[in-house]
């Protein structure tokens, strides 16, 4: 969680020499930085954004904040998701940034007890079970925004990735409804919120620690 962190998204898929086959009785570590088989040209082919997550403290302190700043294929600042400390600790919250600076979007929970508490919803098929919907809202009026042409609230939801992925690797599985009105650079300063979730409150609870 506090280590400095960068991901690379690219438009095409991960190349053959890199894929291996699923193995859920034994463990493979990655010794090297980088997986085996993955060449330079692989590294910075079709690189549409990079997100990057500074050293930093856990989400609970209230100084040195975590954050992730996301930018574009030419290395261009487009965004950033910065964690919240307010009253309300108990309830995580995100502020979304656009390139210049300018407050886009607030992303947390609906909640419960007098906002003191995270609203958990239950039902719907597949991954959708149980979850946490973190919302995209107005960052002024911290209304919830509409995505899907206006059918369903926009969010950053952590979805059930299945028995075998849960239980015997730490493979995670989100889905993001972005707002309607959205642009390309919202949306990738919104794929970076999702990570940053992912890193400081999934994550973690899986190494048992800080990682």
């Amino acid at each position: 969680m506090c280590r400095e962190t960068k991901y690379v998204q690219h438009s095409s898929s991960v190349p053959d020499s890199v894929k291996k086959e699923e193995d859920y009785n034994w463990c493979t570590v990655q010794c090297d930085e980088l997986p085996k088989g993955l060449t330079e040209e692989d590294r910075n082919k079709d690189v549409i954004a990079t997100h990057e997550k500074p050293m930093a403290c856990h989400m609970n302190c209230c100084c040195f904040l975590p954050s992730i700043t996301t930018k574009d294929g030419s290395g261009k600042v487009i965004g950033k998701t910065q964690y919240v400390c307010d009253a309300c600790c108990f309830v995580p919250k995100y502020d979304v940034y656009d390139g210049n600076g300018n407050k886009k979007f607030r992303v947390r929970p609906d909640t419960c007890i007098g906002g003191m508490c995270i609203m958990c919803r239950c039902g719907g098929g597949g991954g959708k079970c149980f979850r946490v919907p973190y919302i995209v809202r107005d960052p002024t009026t911290f209304e919830a925004l509409k995505g899907n042409g206006g059918k369903d609230p926009a969010q950053v939801t952590q979805l059930w990735a299945g028995v075998k992925n849960e239980f015997c690797t730490q493979r995670d599985a989100f889905h993001v409804v972005y707002p309607d009105n959205a642009t390309a650079e919202d949306k990738l300063a919104l794929t970076g919120t999702a990570i940053l979730i992912d890193v400081l409150e999934v994550e973690q609870k899986s190494d048992g620690g800080d990682s």
